[in-house]
C-alpha cells in the first residue's frame, strides 16, 4: 500500500489579509469607543447645562 502524503501550502497573501482583518476589527473597536464616549460626554454636558 503506497501512502501520499500532501500538504496544503497557505496563499501567499493569506497572512497579510489576516492582519488586515485585524487592523479593521481594531479601528472598528476604537471608532466604537470613541462614539460611545462622545455619547456619554455629550449626555453629561447636557445635564450640566440644564442644571
Amino acid at each position: 500500500m503506497i501512502q501520499q502524503t500532501t500538504s496544503v501550502a497557505p496563499a501567499a497573501g493569506s497572512s497579510a489579509n489576516q492582519d488586515h482583518q485585524r487592523k479593521v476589527w481594531i479601528l472598528t473597536g476604537y471608532a466604537a469607543s470613541f462614539l460611545a464616549l462622545c455619547g456619554v460626554m455629550a449626555y453629561y454636558f447636557s445635564w450640566y447645562i440644564t442644571q
